[in-house]
């Protein structure tokens, strides 16, 4: 099993519940955590068993230009998305939200199996 994780990816999105929340884009925090298919022969530099860091951070990055209401949601709508792709065979998702006032942040933990 090989697992890939792409912490702290920084984006910004409309988030809220309340409509005044989402008028304004908040900075979201991603940790991305995939566990791979593994290949008996894909050793090394054999790509076979890998993912393409950069097509993840777009991915996510293109889905945070639709604005939604929770947390939920968009982990929701990210974990569907990656687990698209081939050699994911489980996906967890940890985003981290800045706005309770008092705290260092809110989160929400999606995961799934293929």
């Amino acid at each position: 099993m090989r697992v890939i994780c792409i912490k702290g990816l920084e984006l910004w999105t409309h988030i809220g519940i309340p409509e005044g929340e989402r008028m304004r884009e908040q900075r979201v925090l991603i940790d991305v955590r995939m566990e791979l298919a593994s290949h008996e022969r894909g050793t090394g530099d054999d790509l076979s068993g890998s993912i393409d860091y950069e097509m993840v951070a777009r991915r996510v990055r293109l889905l945070a230009q639709s604005p939604r209401r929770t947390l939920e949601k968009f982990g929701e709508d990210i974990v569907t998305a990656l687990l698209q792709e081939k050699n994911v065979k489980h996906i967890e998702i940890i985003l981290h939200k800045f706005i309770l006032p008092g705290t260092g942040e809110v989160s929400v933990t999606v995961a799934r199996n293929r």
